[in-house]
């Protein structure tokens, strides 16, 4: 027994060791990756991932990714300081969103028109759906009449009222505008799950207050950007783009993490609110039941340098890009993937 003690004292002092130059060490390894975040944006080309440590030095967090893009949550390891970064961000980007000339949520009407763009989108959404039923399911078209019911009735209600709602709009209609987009690409029902998912996390955020809003409604953001730009990438074709296309389906798989963590932690039924999405939305959403050995995993540099090398491969995969979108992209490439 004491040998085996004596042992564990050993691991354990080698440990801390480790730990304690780690900690010693920290801003200077950051540094080297804010150092090459502002190189890689200088010749125009994409930032690689930093591992979330960085969270913890703003000031290099800002110069090694940026408060463009948001930032994927890799791993729930750095959450509380990944939250604060939702709040910074958020704080960066929320004017620029609310000055959004197409879908401006800041003046007198504009919750109103924005469930009006939002319900427009969802009656497209339902049709392309309808003309394609075996690429439809009945799970994603009653979530499309349950948002349309909710923008009805959120339409009547003042920005002020529920902070989250004009960007909660924002996020779903552009997350349809995706849909329609994946489905005159000649989806699979596959390709539109992924879509779904963030879409039923934005409807439940809608009505949330406090400052528990603000975490949510930078997910949604940061998601609403990257669908915006998949959307224009689809639209004016793929040719040269297959880097942006996997930064952007990185950053929105962290982005939907970080919903679903939100979602454990808040829920909407306090508001005010709560019955209208109570109606609207038949029980939690699966997303809630995953555990957390599924969306856990460690943050470490080798984890980081994964997702950076998957950016630079020549394949595609993804949950909402799937095989019809990854052969238009590879035809245009003039390349083909075995």
């Amino acid at each position: 027994m004491s040998a085996i003690s004596a042992e564990r004292k050993e691991r354990e002092a080698i440990l801390k060791t480790y730990w304690d130059e780690r900690r010693r060490t920290a801003r200077e390894r950051m540094l080297s990756f804010a150092e090459l975040g502002e190189a890689d944006r200088k010749r125009g080309h994409l930032p690689a991932l930093p591992p979330l440590e960085i969270l913890n030095f703003t000031d290099l967090l800002g110069r090694a990714w940026g408060w463009d893009s948001l930032m994927p949550c890799s791993s729930l390891h750095y959450w509380l300081q990944y939250k604060k970064y939702l709040h910074d961000y958020y704080d960066h980007n929320i004017s620029k969103v609310n000055d959004d000339l197409n879908l401006n949520g800041d003046d007198g009407n504009g919750l109103a028109a924005l469930a009006d763009s939002c319900i427009m989108m969802e009656h497209e959404l339902e049709s392309m759906m309808m003309r394609r039923p075996k690429v439809s399911n009945d799970r994603e078209l009653s979530l499309s009449c349950k948002i349309t019911r909710c923008a009805h009735e959120i339409s009547k209600m003042k920005c002020s009222d529920f902070p989250a709602a004009a960007v909660a709009l924002k996020c779903i209609t552009k997350e349809a505008d995706l849909m329609c987009q994946l489905l005159v690409c000649g989806c699979t029902a596959s390709a539109l799950i992924f879509c779904g998912r963030i879409r039923e996390h934005a409807l439940s955020f809608m009505t949330l207050k406090g400052p528990e809003h603000v975490a949510a409604a930078a997910t949604m953001m940061g998601a609403t950007k990257e669908a915006n730009l998949i959307c224009e990438l689809l639209k004016n074709g793929l040719d040269g783009h297959g880097s942006e296309l996997l930064w952007s389906k990185t950053i929105r798989d962290g982005a939907l993490r970080a919903m679903i963590k939100i979602s454990d932690e808040y829920s909407a039924e306090d508001s005010t609110m709560g019955s209208i999405v109570e109606k609207n939305v038949s029980g939690e959403s699966d997303d809630k039941n995953c555990s957390k050995d599924e969306l856990v995993q460690d943050d470490n540099v080798k984890e980081t340098e994964k997702i950076n090398q998957k950016i630079k491969e020549d394949g595609v995969e993804g949950n909402y890009l799937d095989k019809s979108v990854e052969q238009m992209m590879e035809r245009q490439d003039g390349r083909m993937v075995d």
